[in-house]
């Protein structure tokens, strides 16, 4: 197991219960399943505690995951990675806030829109500057949190990295396909306002 500099932030206690995982010592009464991928993943919450445990089963173990977040680690759009094993597990961050389809369908103010638009292309650059491209972009792997206005991008298994990397011009048409993309999507909710944000 490999840990990050995030890690040594963390209680304790918390770090000893991580160290511990690895040597199958964690006890069943500190985790609770939230998410079940039956050939991809298991995702766990370690409870009270403000982390989340992927474990990876026999088709999702691609370390997507993993590479992305490490080379993600300066981005405040993704969460912070903890440790990891490669093809095993990972341990990272459990964002505040709710998905942005739930956020959506609650209904949001038009100046939190543009606020959740705007820090969403800053992610989505963020990621074509390590020169990767999540093909599994979805609302529910966005996370809003109102009350402190930030913005998570979760879930990067199909975060994959382009081995050559992409030109000025590729990360620039990749970019407004997203924004093209969300805009899209934002109409299925009653949002139109995307054509009149400065700057999209």
């Amino acid at each position: 197991m490999r840990v990050t500099n995030y890690f040594y932030e963390l209680p304790e206690e918390t770090k000893e219960s991580i160290y511990l995982y690895e040597y199958n010592l964690i006890l069943s009464k500190e985790v609770e399943i939230i998410q079940l991928h039956r050939k991809r993943s298991i995702v766990y919450e370690m409870k009270n505690k403000g982390i989340i445990l992927k474990k990876f089963l026999s088709e999702g173990k691609g370390d997507n995951d993993i590479y992305a977040l490490l080379e993600l680690n300066s981005s405040p759009y993704f969460p912070k990675i903890y440790a990891y094993k490669k093809r095993e597990f990972l341990f990272v961050e459990k964002v505040n806030g709710k998905t942005l389809s739930q956020v959506l369908k609650e209904g949001i103010t038009n100046n939190e829109l543009k606020e959740i638009v705007l820090k969403m292309i800053e992610a989505k650059k963020d990621m074509m500057n390590v020169d990767r491209y999540d093909f599994d972009f979805k609302f529910e792997h966005i996370y809003w949190d109102t009350e402190n206005s930030t913005l998570k991008w979760i879930d990067l298994g199909a975060c994959v990295k382009k081995p050559i990397g992409y030109s000025e011009e590729e990360k620039k048409k990749r970019i407004e396909d997203c924004i093209n993309q969300v805009k899209q999507r934002f109409a299925k909710y009653g949002y139109s306002l995307l054509d009149n944000l400065e700057g999209l």
